[in-house]
Parts: structure tokens; C-alpha cells; sequence
């Protein structure tokens, strides 16, 4: 009875399960889409100039002053890339890569307000979302 219903109980907890690597690549596809910080859940906090900085308190330095923002843009574009080479590796947990995308999504968002020139905090956490749906009723 045992050689029963053990594998049935394997398959059930391997059913939909991935490798690392495989998230990974789920992970670092999505955060290639042009707007894919757009509804995904982010960081507060990125490491920038190799030190932790919230990403709030970049956004309001950059929107205080222009010369800021020119001087963020090119750190902001290597950590995001540096990210997606480490996703692209897939040597890490499942963990550790979800925690590098929503870090990525977090910088994909100051690189699109920075070159939007639409820098102001956003009180509403789904204000994203709302966007998002406002511009699909606009569409369809």
C-alpha cells in the first residue's frame, strides 16, 4: 500500500514545480518586456553606487534637480543590466531570483520616470495597476 500512495503524494508536490534556472529565465523574460515594472511587485530599496539607497528618496533628488538625474541614469542602467546577467546564470535559489527581478523592476520604473521626466511620488501602491487598466479600456 505504501509503494501506492507514495508516489502519488511525489507527484502531487513536484506538480508544477521548476528548477532554479528555469525561474531564472521565467523571471529575467519578464523583466526584458518594455513595461514590465507595470502591475509587478518591486523593492523599495536597490543597490546603487554599491550601497543600499530607497528608491523613493532617488526619485526626489533626481526631480529637485536635472543634473542629478543625468548623473543616475548610467548607474541605474549598469545595476540593471548586472542584474540581468545574474539571472541569465541561474546558479541561485528561487528566492534570490525573485528578489533580484523585483529589485530590477524597481530600477526598470526610476529609468522609465527619469526618461519620462515624470518624476512625483506615488501615493497609491496600485497605482500602477489602475494605470494599466485605464489604458486597456482606452484600447479595447
Amino acid at each position: 500500500m505504501n509503494d501506492v500512495v507514495n508516489p502519488a503524494i511525489n507527484m502531487f508536490d513536484n506538480q508544477g514545480s521548476e528548477s532554479d534556472s528555469d525561474h531564472c529565465g521565467h523571471l529575467l523574460a519578464k523583466l526584458e518586456r518594455p513595461l514590465s515594472f507595470i502591475g509587478e511587485k518591486r523593492n523599495r530599496f536597490i543597490i546603487f553606487e554599491g550601497k543600499w539607497v530607497n528608491v523613493d528618496h532617488l526619485m526626489e533628488e533626481a526631480s529637485n534637480d536635472p543634473r542629478i538625474r543625468n548623473k543616475m541614469m548610467p548607474g541605474l542602467m549598469e545595476r540593471l543590466g548586472e542584474i540581468k546577467d545574474e539571472l541569465s546564470n541561474g546558479c541561485m535559489r528561487k528566492e534570490e531570483a525573485i528578489d533580484l527581478f523585483e529589485e530590477g523592476v524597481a530600477i526598470k520604473r526610476a529609468i522609465h520616470l527619469l526618461n519620462s521626466g515624470s518624476i512625483r511620488k506615488e501615493d497609491d501602491p496600485h497605482g500602477d495597476i489602475r494605470r494599466w487598466l485605464n489604458y486597456g479600456k482606452r484600447i479595447s
